[in-house]
């Protein structure tokens, strides 16, 4: 038994190992290639402490990296290592693999990235289906800025960026609240959060066209729109969506998914956050 056990543990670190070199090979240049095992090595465990390797770096040189790596088209796009939410969202890209646009049974036309953050969905869709129309929404003011400057520095201006939050409130505007580089429409930073109002925008406006591809990450305000727009989404639609009350929220929309002739399955589930993917049979 101890020597499976030791067997096993050797096995492991040599998969971790592989893992971490694999990554490293996604970087353009050698100093790319070595600023990536640095990336992986803080987006593994983003909300645990940072192990030395990565601690010695940002001693040195700062917390900021700037890298390209070939999973995002080879754009030049920066990093904060210690910024524990971005190194999640990474980590949804970059190890989970959440968004694999590998499932889609059509090549879409329009993509709406709802909810952009940094802007990574719509650049994986753009290396991806090249001729596509991307829209980008993003309401947290400071990441709108991170994808204007992306954006404009890589030269995608074939990316439309729009400010504002997906909703289908009769208010024009609401509040945002956040933290850092995370955002929410509902205060769950505590006393540390700031505010700001911003304008919403209807996603009904722009599911009017077939061979439509949505991603919806809205922190939390899934229901105040989704139910009731399933139904008028084109007859070739893909969805990639994130619900940030468990089964609660999930559960009703999966359901009109399932009436209005998608398929529907789980990607990942992560305590009340799950992430999922309906597509019209």
């Amino acid at each position: 038994m101890n020597i499976r056990n030791s067997l096993n543990k050797r096995l492991k670190i040599l998969q971790i190992f592989f893992n971490y070199l694999c990554f490293s090979f996604g970087g353009q240049s050698l100093k790319d290639k070595i600023l990536s095992l640095y990336l992986r090595s803080s987006m593994d465990n983003p909300f645990k402490t940072r192990s030395k390797f990565v601690m010695k770096l940002i001693e040195r040189k700062g917390s900021m990296i700037n890298l390209c790596h070939n999973y995002f088209n080879n754009l030049n796009l920066s990093y904060n290592l210690l910024d524990n939410f971005e190194m999640a969202i990474c980590n949804e890209f970059f190890i989970q693999k959440t968004y694999n646009l590998g499932r889609l049974s059509f090549i879409p036309e329009r993509i709406i990235d709802c909810g952009s953050y940094r802007g990574y969905f719509s650049f994986l869709a753009l290396k991806y289906f090249p001729k596509a129309s991307i829209t980008a929404v993003e309401a947290h003011p400071a990441n709108f800025e991170k994808i204007n400057f992306f954006i404009n520095s890589n030269n995608l201006h074939k990316i439309e960026l729009l400010h504002g939050a997906i909703s289908r409130s009769d208010n024009s505007y609401i509040d945002l609240f956040f933290e850092g580089s995370n955002g929410s429409m509902v205060n769950t930073f505590g006393y540390n959060s700031k505010f700001t109002k911003v304008k919403t925008i209807d996603l009904e406006q722009f599911v009017n066209q077939d061979n439509l591809l949505l991603k919806v990450d809205i922190e939390g305000a899934e229901l105040d729109f989704f139910p009731s727009i399933i139904s008028k989404l084109p007859s070739r639609c893909a969805v990639f969506l994130e619900t940030h009350n468990g089964w609660e929220s999930l559960q009703t929309i999966k359901e009109i998914f399932i009436s209005e002739g998608f398929t529907f399955e789980i990607i990942r589930e992560r305590s009340q956050f799950i992430d999922s993917f309906a597509q019209r049979k």
